[in-house]
């Protein structure tokens, strides 16, 4: 895996299986070298640049096995990268890796005020063609404790991540409640969720941009009251309609 500066011969580049920083002219690579993603077995590159040339770099990966093979590549978030791009690129296939995980809730964000998804929301297919996200809730403008004692209003999906993660966390108090045993795993879980989620007539679910709908919290505030027999009646009837 090699990563080559603007200008210059693709094999000129910095080897990424090696671990260690770089010194390109006024550029560092830092590389983590290679490691291997425990969950799937596939070689995970890493590697960070600071004060990178202006241009296009090239990434050149040389796969050594016959059987066929995929490569995903991210970039980490638009506020960290200002105007770093891939090209080519797909609008449509911007889900992370964690994403990617079986049964793992993945949530997009949106704009509730013009239900628009927003911008960073991650959106498209997993490897084996799974739509992600599952489905979206509103992510913009949320008031939040500051990391100073102050509020402030944050967006983006690490809101939305953080809101499904609370809501999961009052479905699960409730259950406990109630004395449900066993608890829902992670997979019920999911399906308790996506089972109140809101869909537009003329739009056709499930889609690489709002999943399998919109999770409005006001559901939220009706599932903590209804009792756990209703909740998985109506996660039933929903599935047997997807």
């Amino acid at each position: 895996m090699t990563l080559s500066p603007p200008g210059t011969l693709e094999t000129e580049g910095v080897d990424l299986k090696r671990m260690g920083s770089y010194p390109i002219g006024s550029c560092i690579i830092y590389s983590n070298g290679e490691q291997v993603n425990f969950q799937n077995g596939a070689s995970v590159f890493l590697f960070r640049m600071h004060q990178p040339i202006e241009g296009s770099w090239k990434l050149r990966a040389e796969i050594e096995t016959t059987a066929a093979s995929q490569m995903d590549i991210w970039l980490s978030q638009e506020e960290l990268n200002g105007h770093a791009t891939l090209q080519p690129s797909e609008a449509l296939m911007t889900v992370g890796g964690l994403a990617s995980i079986d049964n793992v809730m993945c949530v997009g964000g949106y704009n509730q005020s013009d239900l628009v998804v927003l911008k960073s929301s991650g959106r498209g297919y997993t490897w084996d063609n799974r739509v992600r996200p599952y489905f979206v809730t509103h992510s913009y403008d949320i008031t939040a404790p500051g990391s100073k004692n102050e509020w402030i209003k944050v967006s983006g999906t690490l809101p939305a991540a953080s809101i499904m993660a609370g809501g999961a966390a009052a479905l699960y108090s409730k259950f406990s409640a109630e004395n449900i045993l066993p608890y829902p795993n992670t997979l019920v879980m999911n399906n308790i969720i996506l089972s109140q989620v809101k869909r537009f007539p003329t739009t056709t679910y499930p889609n690489p941009s709002e999943g399998y709908g919109i999770f409005d919290m006001k559901e939220l505030e009706r599932m903590l009251l209804k009792p756990y027999a209703e909740t998985v009646r109506d996660e039933t009837q929903h599935n047997s309609h997807m």
